[in-house]
């Protein structure tokens, strides 16, 4: 059957009607993918089977990088200043005690906000995948930042002090709310109660691969001795990790070598020292040093905060400058003062002893002189005696 024609208006061709029947099986295609689409999804409702489960429980912890603490792309409060060994942080965030952390020191527990939540969120994420453990966190740095003894670094809001996670001898967790010094073994004694505890290797290697998977806040280095983390590598290679996140932890956990001493065992035996990269929205003022990670990305330094350091740089010479010459010239002067010190002591020596060198020598010619006259009187009295004539005794 045929469709009556579109009339045209005057002037203009008539227009033929559309088949309405070319278009029905497409659209009754469409609606039956939709139907089935939605059927399935339906019946997905009802959960994932056992076998994915045990799938998804298979998986290792951080499978992927990518992963991390939830943070939005505005900059935040906190800002770490210089260095970790010279700095300081404003507007510092209190790191908050839970179930899955506990919190050493209220004072010294002050960072930066993206450090506070990657702790935070590590200690939850291990948490979740290993019930029963709590993080123990020690210092951070203090609330305005600075020197924090006895520590060398802690400075800047970037660096903290991790416990590692324990277990008795029954192999439950420990529940230890201080550190424990570890030996090779990976054993140590509490003091107070006197228990044997031990590395726990699922627990910590958890910890490590949360923090070292994620990119949103890139941990620079995570100190510890060999031992252990030989420990930890072979944890992960045990539970399947992939070949990149062992490259990590290969490269930036460890002990690390400094200037002072060069050693291959390390001196964190009790905890982990983590330190973190400068935050994108703090390099006008923040440092970093290295090492710099080849899975780090590395923002560059605004150009006004090059100038300025170039600046101070320059000041700095001219003021180094300013210094050693005037340390010069004062050196020069106390010489020169020293020196004239030296003569003025000499001639007034001089001078004394030809003073008293002539004064012995007028006594010594007076005394001669005196010597003379008396004895050219004593002569002369006598002579005079002798010549005179004796005068006669008149009664």
């Amino acid at each position: 059957m045929g469709l009556d024609p579109i009339p045209a208006k005057p002037g203009m061709r008539a227009r033929r009607a559309p088949r309405v029947g070319r278009c029905v099986p497409l659209a009754s295609v469409i609606a039956a993918v939709l139907a089935l689409v939605y059927a399935g999804a339906v019946a997905g409702d009802d959960g994932p089977t056992p076998q994915e489960q045990a799938d998804e429980a298979s998986v290792p912890l951080a499978s992927a990088p990518g992963v991390g603490p939830v943070l939005t792309d505005e900059p935040s409060e906190s800002v770490s200043v210089g260095a970790t060994n010279r700095g300081r942080v404003l507007n510092a965030v209190q790191l908050t005690p839970s179930e899955a952390l506990f919190r050493r020191s209220e004072r010294n527990a002050y960072g930066t906000a993206e450090l506070v939540s990657l702790i935070e969120w590590a200690a939850a994420e291990v948490a979740a995948a290993h019930p029963g453990g709590r993080l123990v966190v020690g210092d951070l740095s203090a609330r305005r930042g600075g020197r924090l003894r006895p520590h060398r670094s802690h400075r800047a809001g970037r660096d903290a002090d991790l416990g590692f996670y324990m277990v008795d001898e029954t192999g439950q967790p420990a529940g230890n709310e201080r550190f424990i010094r570890l030996g090779r073994d990976g054993t140590g004694t509490e003091r107070r109660s006197g228990r044997t505890l031990a590395f726990d290797d699922a627990r910590n290697w958890a910890l490590v691969a949360a923090l070292m998977a994620q990119d949103r806040v890139p941990v620079q280095y995570m100190m510890i001795i060999s031992p252990l983390k030989a420990r930890l590598l072979a944890e992960g290679e045990r539970q399947g990790a992939p070949e990149w996140l062992l490259t990590r932890v290969r490269e930036a956990v460890g002990p690390r070598s400094s200037g002072r001493r060069r050693s291959s065992y390390g001196t964190h035996n009790s905890h982990f020292h983590i330190r973190v990269y400068c935050d994108r929205h703090d390099l006008h003022r923040c440092r970093d040093s290295p090492p710099f990670w080849s899975w780090v990305t590395r923002h560059p330094r605004p150009r006004s905060a090059q100038r300025r350091r170039s600046t101070m740089r320059s000041s700095m010479r001219r003021a180094s400058m300013r210094r050693s010459s005037m340390r010069r010239r004062n050196s020069m002067r106390s010489s020169m003062r020293r020196r004239n010190s030296m003569r003025t002591s000499m001639r007034r020596r001089n001078s004394m002893r030809r003073r008293n060198s002539m004064r012995t020598s007028m006594r010594r010619r007076n005394t001669m002189r005196s010597a003379m006259g008396r004895s050219m009187g004593r002569s002369s009295m006598r002579g005079s005696m002798r010549r005179a004539p004796m005068g006669r005794r008149v009664d």
